[in-house]
């Protein structure tokens, strides 16, 4: 097998000051991680190319947007059997439809990682407004 084949690059760090750019490669298996200069990773022929290697901070806020989405779904589903037991609760007078306590758990779960991942955004713009992250 290829030495190249058993690396792949993971984002690349954009050096101030006119310095060469960097690479981070990680063993395929996800172990070992190391940086290497832009020339040597094009020279090698790692895959993704270098061009199209996001930065840190773009992997992590695609990372979080992608979280923020599921736990949204999450939460929705999590949602719907509860508030569907509600409506018919408010359209009988038979209480017998009240929301599992297995149903309000996972609600409440979805409502925790919903709240986390909405943090973890507002940290994000907050660093992007405040010129912390570019």
């Amino acid at each position: 097998m290829n030495q190249n084949a058993l690396r792949r690059g993971v984002y690349k760090v954009i050096n101030p000051n006119g310095m060469e750019n960097d690479a981070i490669v990680e063993d395929i298996n996800g172990g070992n991680r190391m940086p290497l200069a832009e020339s040597i990773y094009r020279e090698r022929g790692y895959k993704p190319e270098f061009d199209v290697l996001l930065t840190q901070n773009q992997l992590e806020e695609n990372a979080s947007i992608s979280e923020f989405e599921d736990a949204q779904k999450a939460f929705n589903e999590a949602h719907a059997p509860v508030l569907k037991k509600q409506q018919e609760i408010a359209s009988t007078t038979a209480h017998h439809g009240n929301p599992t306590d297995e149903e309000l758990d996972l609600l409440d779960r979805a409502r925790l990682r919903l709240e986390e991942a909405k943090r973890n955004m507002d940290r994000i713009a907050g660093e992007i407004r405040y010129g912390v992250r570019k």
